[in-house]
């Protein structure tokens, strides 16, 4: 494996406005051909991809498959598809004060983009990201998250696409390097992460007149009506909630059940749930592993004690602190209060052991 590139903080926007220039010098298509090998790259290597993420997020290898590589396979393959439509120059209706003239919207690359992932899904929250801002002629710097950094392997993927250096600097670091890149004034940042940290990235950036997109935490409700298939719909309640072990925005938050399927959804969830294995092992046919790090089981460790203080019953799981325990715990009647991060489920890394309030 190569040594990681571009791996100093100073002069990190300078350097990408440098790459920008010869990147935008590209066509679409010439663009999306260093995406297309990418793409090559990853399937390439997707076991060896697997085993990196396995080792820094303790999730499960079916787990990573579906929600980073296929999910980043997919993006790439919809650029190669789409970006040079998406991208063309559109023709739009004039005016009537513009009379006898012509109108036309055409697409530039804004420059550098910033982009600084989360935790959770650090090899989907790499590529797609920079894939996109790549199709569209922009310069990267990305800083992944200090707790899954997976040093070097986004680097070597890029390399063997033949994307150039200063394309995309990779930067390890944590908050503070991630608000001396800020410092820097790249065109655009985009950042994926906690409602906190995103207030802090939106001020800094306003006080610059950056442009930000924030993609933030969720709060996701589940609706479950009268009329549906119980069964299909625990698996996908199951299935949306613990997928990541919950660590994700987008993961189900919480369950709105018509009063008169009520019990019966209960236990169709629970036999769900009760089927899932779960462990802390390279195991293939492991449904679950553990949860990525300390403070995310901490939060997750207060939601279960404050649905047991306001009466939450429990019809899976032996509770917090027992490694034995194979499969989530389920609660209800009584949904505990939500913490800033929307994560949901728990593993304590190194633990077997899962919790649902």
């Amino acid at each position: 494996m190569s040594e990681p590139r571009g791996i100093t903080v100073e002069g990190a926007v300078e350097r990408a406005r440098a790459g920008a220039l010869s990147l935008a010098a590209l066509d679409v298509p010439g663009r999306v051909g260093h995406l297309a090998r990418l793409r090559a790259a990853i399937l390439s290597r997707q076991e060896e991809i697997v085993d990196r993420v396995v080792a820094e997020t303790r999730k499960s290898r079916a787990d990573i498959l579906m929600s980073e590589i296929f999910g980043a396979l997919d993006a790439i393959a919809w650029l190669e598809a789409n970006a040079a439509k998406a991208l063309a120059d559109e023709k739009v209706p004039t005016p009537i004060t513009l009379m006898g003239k012509k109108s036309r919207i055409w697409y530039r690359p804004r420059g550098v983009i910033l982009v600084i992932s989360p935790w959770n899904c650090p090899f989907y929250q790499a590529i797609v990201p920079i894939a996109f801002a790549l199709a569209a002629g922009n310069a990267v710097v990305y800083k992944p998250s200090e707790h899954t950094p997976l040093e070097g392997l986004v680097e070597s993927l890029l390399e063997q696409a033949a994307i150039a250096p200063n394309w995309v600097q990779v930067v390890q670091g944590d908050g503070a390097v991630g608000e001396q890149l800020i410092a820097q004034r790249p065109d655009q940042v985009m950042f994926t992460g906690s409602t906190r940290t995103g207030r802090r990235i939106g001020a800094q950036a306003g006080e610059l007149l950056i442009p930000v997109e924030l993609e933030l935490s969720g709060k996701d409700p589940m609706i479950v009506f009268e009329d549906v298939d119980l069964e299909r719909t625990a698996a996908g309640a199951a299935f949306g909630a613990l997928t990541a072990l919950g660590q994700s925005c987008t993961s189900v938050e919480r369950l709105y059940v018509h009063e008169s399927v009520h019990d019966a959804f209960v236990a169709a969830l629970v036999a769900e749930v009760s089927r899932l294995t779960q462990a802390e092992t390279g195991d293939a046919d492991n449904d679950l592993g553990a949860m990525t790090t300390d403070f995310q089981v901490e939060v997750v460790a207060r939601h279960v004690a404050d649905a047991k203080e306001r009466g939450g019953r429990f019809h899976t799981g032996r509770g917090m602190g027992r490694p034995q325990q194979d499969h989530p715990a389920h609660g209800r009647d009584r949904p505990a209060r939500r913490g800033a991060h929307g994560h949901r489920g728990d593993l304590r890394p190194g633990h077997p052991r899962a919790v649902l309030p």
